[in-house]
């Protein structure tokens, strides 16, 4: 089996464990986790070992959170919270800090603050998309001139 694959899996079936018990996950958790299956690495390389697979799974689950993140924001109807009337966006999760570390927070364990705060990181969000749109309208804009200029002098 590819090792890339199987560390993701594992990093996705901790959290899931997780999820279904409806617990904040933080990251160092989820890091703790999956490291704890893979601790019987023996001889004179095993520190060296041990270190290299500590640096790789916590590699992959800044990835897995990364995912996550985007999620929030780019819309995976499968991370959609349902069944509460009159929210269509909410998600079942998202990632807040605490204590400096990332953490999945099942939306009804977060805190009105922490619920502000990624709401903020939303509208912050959105208003870069819009500015990344009106910038590309304005070049499509001026590459048309540009084109039009181009074929008036033929």
């Amino acid at each position: 089996m590819n090792h890339e694959k199987r560390l993701r899996e594992e990093i996705q079936g901790e959290f899931e464990r997780y999820e279904e018990e409806n617990r904040c996950v933080p990251k160092e958790w989820l890091v703790t986790s999956v490291l704890g299956k893979h601790q019987d690495v023996q001889g004179p390389d095993s520190e060296f070992a041990l270190y290299c697979t500590a640096v790789t799974v916590r590699n992959g689950v800044e990835s897995f959170f990364r995912r996550i993140k985007s999620d929030e924001t780019l819309g995976d109807d499968q991370m959609l919270l349902e069944g509460v009337e009159g929210f269509a966006y909410i998600k079942k999760r998202y990632l807040v800090s605490r204590d400096g570390d990332s953490v999945g927070v099942p939306v009804g364990e977060m805190t009105s603050d922490e619920m502000d705060a990624k709401a903020d990181e939303l509208d912050a969000f959105a208003a870069g998309c819009r500015m990344h749109a009106i910038e590309l309208r304005k070049l499509a804009k001026d590459r048309r001139k540009a084109e039009a200029a181009g074929a008036g002098t033929s």
